[in-house]
């Protein structure tokens, strides 16, 4: 990544303000919150003097340290108004104390009159602008999470290491855990360490935790095989007028025993806290026994678990050094116990306090959209209150999860995986809230933007367009959609983006398509799909679509063309996204869009400029060239689907001809990739203006050296059966003046010769049924799509939402599970959908937004679950219904519905017997069988608008009375499937679906 990283930019100053306050000799260093405690562990290990000066404000709260001419120093992250830092300040100075307070960065607005600094005398270390800030906070938050560092605040979080699981382990803690419990990803999902979290695992069962209520999880961070577990309890607790728990009997001494021994006293956050410490030990003890209790024939592990870790600078900064050394020495202890029995008086006086559970885990949905929602919902609220009580200072807005629940309409298993994310970002923050009523754990917006990127990039694309008009001169500053779509795709590959929503430049997304790269627009947040750069109505509305249509016996004029043009305003609030104090300068952004557009220029095609945006790696060519195969294989599909004589294909638009478009596009692909050097050396020769030095030196820097690709020779081979396939069908067709059949056949012939591929053209070309046609061109289409599908392995994934479609589909199986769980279905049955025929990006994802919208009217309709958050556009849906017969009906209801709106969408329909504290395997198998029927290639077949279904499903809803007369097998061998704990080998059927939805009355 080419932003300059925390260790260069802002480390050095935090390293300046320790100095600082080593050099005035402060008594305590306390930091602002715990995000700002972490940011010392960015620094190494710091002297054991300094270690012993860092405190919490808590811990002089808690404990009544007397600060009478004490120096203390205290340290936030970043500062916008400085209300926190002035909190802070009066807190200590009304203790008597000297204080000096400190922030690495500051707002420059603080800097200039009018806007407020609730703290004049504090030090900061640089002041920024608005980009500036926004940059500072997203790279902190992309340092910390990927070294590992949580950043949950305001509240005792115990931390374990487990040093080493077992080595050759049959299946993984996380697969393991699968079976007891929802697992999740945490985002980002590529990063350095692997963070995953579980809810409600079943092994959370004693005396103690069946009075928790509120959150109940364990989150995970896997790094070189070492597990550091955070299990966390936070409850929802009735306010009574006096805290037993000092009087009570527990496993450990709790916070509140120490402080406050046995003194009378009301609850309050020191309460909250220590109930939800012993809570979440609880639930660290019963791991640690599940864990035994599983592995418990490995020597290794048991050595191991003695040697456990619980993490106690946290401990020490809120309660003192003596105090959390003690605290973790009891946990620690508490954790290895197995024989622990709750008190009785405890256990009752926990259930007396504590709020019943009222979370319901089923209700709502998967969607991105709702976060958006709770998000503004909560920055509106603050904003509002901030009016209202005209400060900042004091002033927070927050929810507990329940009310988040109603502002969004979420479900709960989305919404805490989505949670755990945004806090780990710091667009959320938790905290303690204490009102006359209850203790509970609610969530404020924090000050980073989880949609700063999705900004910047609204802002980005009119820019283009006038760098790109100014650098041509163009006069009427309309700027082709081509040119557009190129330089953007180049800028996004020179500019990368970082994994999920820790980028803070873009949020452009590359996709190969047929002559090159399309540069679409995605935020999993903020859009429910990619959104190509031809809708600017979604894209902030910032820019104009103009659409040329062709002139007949006009040859300037001869292709339809579209034209952009930013509007006159577009850019007027650009000092809010990008300035010259960013790690990546708007300079240096402009000055390469420049570099693009020249080049454009002095080429006069866009061929360098895809050239660049495709021929940068073998491994970048060969996603490419490996999307045009792809695409020749589902247009001659879609083309021998509705295949007739004569036939009337658009001249342009029509499946064969884009096969054909395909095909030769792939072919001028490994051409360019041939002579890629001399395309680099022209344009080094020709772009020698001083002040593209550094543009220039950035596109030949991400230039792979290596040209070794193995298998182009394959792709060649393919790619040119494809186009004379084509070029067989067409001349057979639509034979054209130019060229005869003749020649074409002959051409054709010399093809399949030199390639080995056997097909009798003679036969061909004097063949005139149409059946028999048909017959021959879907046998070699079967030929080639076994060539592709066999011997041209998936190509890696370039953006982080193809590098990970597994753990998406891992989501989608883990939400399945749990819904089927907690309904108590016993006959789950899943429908798979996904779209077919053309991928075109033009029409692509109004097809998608179709398929949404008709599924979602069949599961709405028949009480099914949709547990996919559609990432990234993806066209694949997955459904669970309670039984077969619902199942089947849904998806015929959706499926006549696309049927009537001409969208071709395929789908398959699986079920599983599975009884409550079973092995979850058989849900994932139905899952991946309805899956392979939704996808079936075999034996000359292909689905592309059928819903299909296997024996076992025809005779679950036999049952129900549904007769076999609704459905028809296919001519194909059987398919193997696992059923029940065996594999085994069912027929395949076709629903007759219009005479299905007609006598089932599905629609009026």
């Amino acid at each position: 990544m080419f932003m300059r990283s925390w260790n260069n930019v802002h480390k050095p100053r935090l390293q300046s303000i320790l100095e600082k306050i080593d050099d005035w000799g402060a008594d305590y260093i306390v930091p602002v919150g715990r995000k700002s405690a972490k940011l010392f562990r960015t620094l190494g290990e710091m002297d054991p003097i300094s270690v012993q000066r860092v405190f919490y404000k808590e811990y002089f709260k808690f404990c009544n340290v007397p600060l009478l001419n004490k120096k203390v120093a205290v340290v936030d992250d970043a500062a916008r108004t400085c209300s926190t830092l002035a909190d802070y300040r009066q807190y200590f100075e009304e203790q008597k104390a000297i204080v000096r307070t400190f922030a690495i960065v500051g707002h420059r607005e603080m800097t200039q009159s009018g806007p407020v600094c609730y703290d004049p005398l504090a030090e900061i270390e640089e002041y920024v602008t608005e980009p500036g800030y926004d940059d500072f906070l997203l790279s902190e938050a992309e340092y910390l999470n990927k070294v590992g560092f949580y950043h949950d605040i305001n509240h005792l979080m115990l931390e374990l290491s487990i040093p080493q699981l077992p080595s050759g382990l049959e299946i993984t803690l996380k697969d393991l855990m699968n079976n007891h419990g929802y697992v999740y990803s945490v985002q980002p999902y590529d990063g350095l360490f692997e963070k995953w979290s579980v809810i409600d695992p079943d092994f959370a069962e004693s005396k103690l935790l069946k009075t928790s209520s509120g959150i109940v999880k364990l989150r995970f961070q896997g790094y070189r095989g070492t597990i550091t577990c955070v299990p966390m309890i936070f409850p929802e607790l009735r306010i009574s007028d006096e805290c037993q728990i000092s009087r009570l009997k527990t496993p450990f001494e709790l916070p509140c025993q120490m402080i406050r021994k046995n003194e009378k006293h009301s609850m309050d956050e020191l309460c909250y806290w220590s109930i939800s410490l012993l809570l979440s030990a609880e639930l660290g003890r019963m791991f640690v026994k599940f864990l035994k209790e599983h592995y418990g024939s490995s020597p290794a592990l048991i050595l191991n678990l003695q040697k456990i870790n619980v993490r106690n600078i946290d401990f020490d900064r809120y309660f003192g050094i003596s105090k959390g050394d003690r605290l973790q020495r009891g946990i620690k202890q508490f954790l290895l116990r197995e024989d622990y029995e709750a008190d009785e008086d405890l256990a009752r006086y926990l259930s007396s306090v504590m709020i019943p559970r009222q979370l319901d885990f089923l209700s709502g949905e998967f969607s991105g959209e709702s976060i958006t929602k709770l998000v503004d919902h909560l920055r509106n609220g603050y904003e509002k209150a901030v009016k209202e009580a005209g400060t900042h200072r004091g002033v927070y807005y927050s929810l507990p999860l329940n009310k988040m629940k109603e502002v969004c309409g979420a479900s709960t298993l989305f919404l805490m995986e989505s949670l755990d994310f945004l806090c780990d970002l710091g667009t959320f923050v938790p905290i303690t809230n204490v009102n006359h009523d209850l203790i509970q754990r609610t969530y404020r917006t924090g000050e980073v933007k989880e949609d700063t990127s999705f900004k910047r990039t609204q802002i980005l694309i009119p820019l283009a367009i006038n760098v790109i008009a100014e650098e041509n001169d163009i006069t009427d500053r309309k700027v082709g959609s081509v040119l557009l779509t190129k330089i953007l795709a180049n800028f996004a590959y020179d500019f990368p983006s970082s994994p999920a929503l820790l980028d803070r430049l873009h949020r452009f997304v590359r996709v190969p398509d047929t002559y090159g790269t399309n540069t679409l627009v995605f935020h999993p947040f903020r859009t429910a799909h990619l959104i190509p750069l031809s809708k600017p109505e979604s894209l902030g509305n910032l820019y104009t679509r103009e659409i040329e249509e062709p002139v007949k016996g006009d040859p300037q004029r001869r292709f339809r063309r579209v034209w952009y043009r930013a509007k006159p305003d577009a850019l007027k609030e650009i000092d809010k996204y990008f300035d010259n104090t960013q790690q990546i300068q708007l300079d240096e952004i402009v000055t390469y869009i420049s570099f693009l557009a020249k080049l454009y220029q002095k080429t006069g095609s866009v061929n360098v400029l895809t050239a660049l945006s495709v021929c940068r790696t073998p491994d970048v060519l060969y996603r490419h060239i490996y999307e045009n195969v792809n695409r020749w294989v589902a247009s001659f599909s879609e083309f021998l689907e509705t295949f007739v004589m004569p036939n009337k294909e658009h001249h342009r638009k029509g499946s064969l001809r884009r096969s054909g478009a395909n095909a030769r596009a792939g072919l001028t692909k490994i051409d360019l990739w041939n002579s890629f050097n001399q395309i680099v050396k022209d344009m080094n020769d020709k772009m020698t203006e001083t002040r593209f030095r550094t543009s220039l030196r950035k596109v030949s820097t991400n230039i792979d050296d290596r040209k070794e690709l193995p298998i182009l020779d394959q792709l060649n081979r393919v790619l040119s059966i494809q186009r004379a396939l084509t070029g067989i069908a067409l001349a057979k067709l639509f034979p054209a003046k130019r060229r005869s059949p003749e020649d074409v056949f002959r051409w054709a012939n010399v093809e399949f010769q030199r390639y080995h591929f056997d097909f009798d053209i003679r036969a061909f070309e004097n063949e005139t049924d149409q059946a028999k046609i048909s017959e021959i061109l879907q046998s070699a289409h079967f030929t080639v799509w076994y060539m592709v599908d066999n011997i041209l392995p998936k190509p890696k994934g370039e953006n982080e939402l193809e590098r990970n479609r597994v753990t998406y589909l891992e989501l989608a199986q883990n939400r399945a599970v749990q819904c089927c769980v907690m309904s108590g279905w016993n006959m789950p049955s899943f429908v798979h959908w996904d779209l077919t025929g053309s991928r075109k990006s033009t029409d692509v994802l109004r097809r998608i937004a179709s398929m949404y919208e008709e599924t979602d009217k069949g599961k709405s309709q028949f009480g099914g679950k949709c547990i996919t958050v559609n990432p990234g556009g993806n066209d694949c849906l997955l459904f669970v219904y309670g039984m077969p017969i619902v199942a089947l009906k849904a998806a015929a209801f959706s499926m006549q519905k696309l049927t009537e709106s001409g969208n071709l969408v395929k789908g398959g329909i699986a079920y599983a017997n599975y009884q409550p504290g079973e092995d979850y395997s058989g849900l994932m198998a139905a899952m991946g069988h309805a899956k392979d029927l939704c996808e079936l290639k075999k034996e000359g077949y292909r689905n592309l608008s059928d819903l299909l279904v296997s024996t076992p499903f025809v005779e679950a809803v036999e049952k129900d009375g549904i007769g076999r007369k609704y459905f028809t097998p296919l001519q194909i061998t059987d398919l193997e499937t696992r059923v029940g704990n065996a594999n085994t080998k069912v027929q395949i059927f076709r629903l007759e679906l219009a005479r299905f939805v007609k006598d089932n009355m599905l629609i009026s």
